[in-house]
């Protein structure tokens, strides 16, 4: 799914989690961009986290797991199940997530794909990302 047509993940529970520019290729804020809400603000605040290698940000040592570093990684099962549970700490580190799994694959070429889903007060959405040595997709965000 391309996020040049994002999918609506606002709900009528009303909760208001702001607003933020939506990433249409599922990274940089390149034009065309959209103003995302609801669900949608959130998982592009969880992109950001996924793609922010931890200390790279001045005022919040602690932010950011760069989904990057796995690429090519060569990870055993153990620190596979160990890398799942960091990007989900990650991802709860917003107080807007209630709840956060994750499962992360590896393919042969040493491409990632992580699938997530998502909990927060205007209900769960999944949340999956493709990131191969030169780019980062955004195949899914639905409720």
């Amino acid at each position: 799914m391309s996020m040049n047509n994002p999918v609506n993940l606002n709900t009528t529970a009303a909760v208001n989690f702001g607003t933020c520019w939506g990433t249409p290729n599922g990274l940089d804020l390149s034009m065309p961009s959209y103003m995302a809400t609801g669900n949608q603000a959130v998982a592009e605040a969880i992109l950001r986290r996924w793609t922010t290698s931890q200390g790279q940000l001045i005022d919040d040592p602690n932010y950011g797991q760069n989904i990057y570093d796995l690429v090519n990684a060569g990870l055993s099962p153990r620190n596979l199940a160990y890398a799942q549970q960091q990007f989900a700490q990650e991802a709860q580190k917003d107080q807007r997530v209630l709840r956060c799994t994750v499962v992360i694959t590896i393919n042969v070429a040493g491409d990632v794909t992580l699938s997530a889903n998502v909990v927060t007060a205007n209900g769960p959405f999944n949340l999956v990302l493709s990131v191969n040595a030169v780019t980062l997709q955004l195949l899914l965000v639905q409720s």
